[in-house]
C-alpha cells in the first residue's frame, strides 16, 4: 500500500512541477512581449477583431434586410459579433494591467490557466458561427447567380445581346 501512495505522491509532484513550468513560461512570455500577451492570445485577439469588424459590415444598421436569406445572414453576423466581443473581453480580463511587471504577468498567467476552458468554448462557438456564416454567404451568392442567369436567359430571348455583353463586361471589371 505504501508503494501506491508513493507513486501517487510522485505523480502529483510531477503534475505540480509541470503546471509551475507552464505558468512561469507564460508569465515570462507575457512580460517580454510588447503587448503583454502570449503569442497565442495576441493571434486570437487579431483574428477576433477581424471577425468582429467583418460582422459589423455584414449587419449595417442603416439598411433593412430584404429577404429571408439576408435576415438569416444578419442574425448570424450578430451572433458572431457578440461571440467576438465576449472573447475580446475575456482576453482583456486575462491580460496584465502592466505588461512589463513580473508579478502582474504571473497573475495573468494564472488567469490564463483559470479561463482556459471558457476561452476554448468561446473559440469553438465562434468557429461554428463562422462556418455557418460562410455557408449562408455561399447560399446568398448562389441565389444571386441564379437570378442573374435567369435574367440573361430572358434578355437572350428578347434579343438584347448588346446589353447583355455590356453587363458581362461591367461585372467582370468590377
Amino acid at each position: 500500500m505504501e508503494a501506491l501512495t508513493a507513486i501517487g505522491l510522485i505523480a502529483n509532484i510531477v503534475q505540480f512541477l509541470d503546471l509551475g513550468a507552464k505558468l512561469i513560461g507564460s508569465a515570462k512570455e507575457m512580460r517580454d512581449s510588447a503587448s503583454g500577451m502570449t503569442v497565442e492570445n495576441k493571434s486570437l485577439e487579431e483574428v477576433t477583431i477581424e471577425m468582429r469588424d467583418l460582422t459589423s459590415r455584414l449587419d449595417p444598421p442603416t439598411t433593412k434586410a430584404r429577404s429571408d436569406d439576408e435576415k438569416a445572414l444578419r442574425r448570424l453576423a450578430q451572433e458572431c459579433h457578440e461571440l467576438s466581443d465576449q472573447i475580446l473581453r475575456l482576453l482583456k480580463k486575462i491580460a496584465p494591467s502592466k505588461p512589463n511587471s513580473t508579478l502582474r504577468s504571473i497573475r495573468s498567467a494564472i488567469r490564463t490557466i483559470k479561463y482556459k476552458d471558457e476561452m476554448r468554448e468561446l473559440e469553438d462557438k465562434l468557429a461554428k458561427c463562422r462556418d455557418q456564416l460562410h455557408l449562408q454567404l455561399v447560399n446568398i451568392e448562389t441565389s444571386v447567380l441564379r437570378s442573374f442567369s435567369d435574367m440573361t436567359t430572358v434578355w437572350k430571348c428578347k434579343g438584347n445581346f448588346t446589353l447583355l455583353q455590356r453587363l458581362r463586361i461591367r461585372t467582370m471589371v468590377c
